[in-house]
C-alpha cells in the first residue's frame, strides 16, 4: 500500500497519509505541489491546483473515491482536504469500501474533519484543477499504465461531469488522448475515441487531429510506443509488385500484424484513415516511423490510409530524405520512390533532394549492429543489418536522374557533396552514367575535384589522375582562378601535389586571379616536406624537354 499511496500523493509521507493529515500540513502540501514547477504564465490554468485526494483517486482509478469527492461537492460542502484509513481504503479497493456505495461512505471519510470556508470552491470546480504539469484528472487516469476497467469507468464518470475536459490541454499542449497513447493503453484509446464519437463524427475527427506543442498528434505517439521492425529482402519482391495479387495481400498481411483492438496505430487509424495528413507541416507519422527504423508501422500507416498520407518531416525533409542516411531500410526506398516519385524532386531548407543525401554516403556491403527500441522490457535489443549502401544511391538515382543536375542553396551538385563527404564510389557512378558531369561547378566555380582537394580526401584525387577520361577537368579554374594544383599547394598536402603535379596533362603555368602560378604559390607555401632546391628540381624536371 505504501508505494501506492508515494505515487498517488506526489512523494506524500505515508505514515502522515494513514494517520490523517492535519489543516495546517495539507494546505502545505498544496501550496509546494503548486509552485514546485510553475508553467509559464499564459498556460497557468484558473482553475487552480489539483485536490490532492482527486489525484490519488485518479492515480489509482477508485470510481468510489471520486463519487465521494463529488458527492461532497454537490452537497455544497467545502472541498474535503484531509484524508482517513476510510478512504484510503476506499482508494485502494480496501473490505471497507467493498460493496459500498459513496453516500453509504460519504459519512465515514468526513468524520473529524473541520469544515473548510464555504466559498473557497466554486461549484464543479473540483474537476477543473491542474497538476503542475497542466494534468487534469481525465489526464491523470487516461495515462495509466494499466487498462482495467475501473480505470475506463473513472473516465467516464469525469466525461458525464464535464465532456470539455476530453479536449482539455495541458502546459504541452497534450489532451487526454495523447496520454492514453503515449501510455500504450488501447482501452483507453479506444474508450476516449467512443466517447467523442457519441456527440457525432465531426466531434471525434476533432479530437483525433488535435496538435500539441510539438504539432503532433495522439497517432505520433502511438508510433512511438509500438514495436516495429526494418523489411528484408524476402518481403521485397511481394510488396514491390503492384500488379501480382499475391504480392498485394502479402503486403496487407504484413501491415496486419497485431489484432487492431490491440495496436493503437490500427485503432487511430481505423477511426480516421485521413490522420496521418497531420499535421499539415512538420513531422508526419510516416517520417516519425521511418526516422525510428520501424518499416511495419509505416506500412500500416500506408495501408489503413489508402497511400493518402503525409511524407513530410523536419526542416523541408520528406520520408525518402531520411530514409537514406546510414543503416536504414533499402527495401523501404523502394517502397517509397513505388508510392510517391516525386519525393525525389523535393528539397529541405538547404535545396537538397534526397540524393543529395544518398550521394554523401559511403559505399560498401557491410554488416552493422543497429540498437532496435522497444516499447516493453528488455526495452532495446541489438540486431545485425546487412547494408548495401550502393543500393540506395541508385536507387534514389534511378528513380529520377534529373536530379543529378539539381544545385542547393549552396549551389553544389550531388556529386560536389559526395567528394565532400570522401564517398568516393559515387564518383565513377555518377561518371559512368552522365560523363559530363563531372564538370559541374558550384557557386565558388569549383569542380568536385576541387572540393576533393580542398577537403584532402586523396582516393578521390588519385581516382581523376589515375581516369584519362577525366584529364579535362585537371586544370579547371575556380571563380579565384585557382586549379586543383593550386588548391593542393595552400593546403600543403604533399601527397596530393604528387598525384596532380605527376599528371602530364596538368597545366603548370596557369596563373590565378593574383597572378599566381603553382609554382610561385609552392614558394610562399613551403611544406616541412619540400625544401626551396627540392621544389626548384620538382619544376625543372617538370618543365624538361
Amino acid at each position: 500500500m505504501d508505494a501506492k499511496l508515494m505515487a498517488a500523493t506526489d512523494g506524500g509521507e505515508v505514515n502522515k497519509l494513514k494517520d490523517g493529515l492535519n489543516k495546517e500540513d495539507t494546505m502545505s502540501m498544496v501550496d509546494a505541489t503548486a509552485t514546485s514547477k510553475k508553467p509559464p504564465e499564459e498556460d497557468q490554468s484558473p482553475a487552480g491546483t489539483i485536490n490532492p485526494l482527486l489525484l490519488l483517486s485518479a492515480r489509482e482509478g477508485s470510481s468510489m473515491a471520486l463519487n465521494v469527492l463529488l458527492e461532497r461537492e454537490d452537497a455544497k460542502r467545502p472541498p474535503l482536504m484531509i484524508i482517513s484509513q476510510e478512504f484510503l481504503e476506499l482508494v485502494e479497493g480496501g473490505s471497507s469500501g467493498q460493496g459500498r456505495t459513496a453516500v453509504s461512505i460519504f459519512g465515514d471519510v468526513e468524520e473529524g474533519v473541520d469544515d473548510q470556508p464555504a466559498a473557497s470552491l466554486a461549484a464543479g470546480a473540483l474537476l477543473k484543477g491542474v497538476t503542475p504539469d497542466g494534468d487534469t484528472a481525465l489526464h491523470v487516469v487516461a495515462q495509466n499504465h494499466e487498462d482495467g476497467k475501473h480505470f475506463l469507468e473513472y473516465a467516464g464518470i469525469i466525461y458525464g461531469r464535464d465532456r470539455g475536459l476530453l479536449f482539455a490541454r495541458n502546459h504541452k499542449g497534450d489532451t487526454p488522448l495523447h496520454c492514453a497513447a503515449r501510455a500504450g493503453n488501447s482501452k483507453m484509446v479506444s474508450y476516449l475515441v467512443d466517447l467523442a464519437a457519441r456527440e457525432g463524427a465531426d466531434t471525434k475527427l476533432r479530437l483525433l487531429r488535435m496538435e500539441n506543442k510539438r504539432h503532433e498528434t495522439a497517432l505520433h505517439e502511438a508510433v512511438r510506443y509500438e514495436d516495429g521492425t526494418i523489411l528484408g529482402q524476402k518481403e521485397r519482391g511481394a510488396l514491390l509488385d503492384a500488379t501480382d495479387t499475391a504480392g498485394e495481400k502479402r503486403n496487407k498481411d504484413d501491415a496486419a500484424g497485431a489484432p487492431e483492438e490491440k495496436n493503437i496505430v490500427k485503432l487511430l487509424m481505423g477511426a480516421d484513415p485521413e490522420l496521418a495528413n497531420y499535421p499539415a507541416d512538420g513531422v508526419s507519422p510516416l517520417y516519425l516511423a521511418i526516422l525510428l527504423g520501424k518499416s511495419t508501422i509505416a506500412l500500416i500507416l500506408y495501408d489503413k490510409s489508402g497511400g493518402n498520407l503525409s511524407y513530410s518531416g523536419a526542416d523541408g525533409q520528406n520520408a525518402l530524405h531520411i530514409d537514406v542516411l546510414p543503416h536504414r531500410d533499402s527495401v523501404m526506398i523502394e517502397l517509397l520512390v513505388h508510392w510517391k516519385k516525386s519525393l525525389t524532386t523535393q528539397v529541405d531548407k538547404d535545396g537538397r533532394t534526397p540524393l543529395h543525401f544518398a550521394s554523401s554516403l559511403s559505399f560498401g556491403t557491410a554488416s552493422c549492429l543497429q540498437l532496435e527500441l522497444l516499447s516493453r522490457p528488455p526495452w532495446c535489443r541489438f540486431v545485425w543489418i546487412s547494408q548495401t549502401s550502393t543500393s540506395m544511391l541508385k536507387i534514389v538515382f534511378e528513380a529520377n536522374p534529373t536530379v543529378l543536375y539539381e544545385a542547393d542553396n549552396n549551389g553544389s551538385f550531388p556529386i560536389h557533396l559526395a567528394a565532400s563527404a570522401g564517398a568516393k564510389d559515387a564518383i565513377p557512378f555518377f561518371h559512368g552514367k552522365y560523363p559530363n558531369c563531372v564538370g559541374l561547378r558550384n557557386a565558388k566555380g569549383r569542380t568536385f575535384l576541387h572540393v576533393a582537394v580542398e577537403k584532402e580526401i586523396r582516393d578521390i584525387v588519385f581516382y581523376v589522375c589515375e581516369t584519362p577520361s577525366l584529364v579535362w577537368i585537371l586544370n579547371m579554374q575556380d571563380n579565384d582562378g585557382n586549379t586543383a594544383l593550386h588548391l593542393a599547394i595552400q593546403a600543403r598536402n604533399f601527397r596530393m601535389f604528387c598525384a596532380l603535379f605527376g599528371n602530364p596533362e596538368v597545366n603548370l603555368n596557369i596563373t590565378n586571379n593574383q597572378g599566381e602560378t603553382p609554382f610561385d604559390l609552392s614558394i610562399s607555401k613551403l611544406s616541412f616536406r619540400l625544401n626551396y632546391i627540392e621544389v626548384i628540381l620538382c619544376f625543372t624536371f617538370k618543365f624538361a624537354p
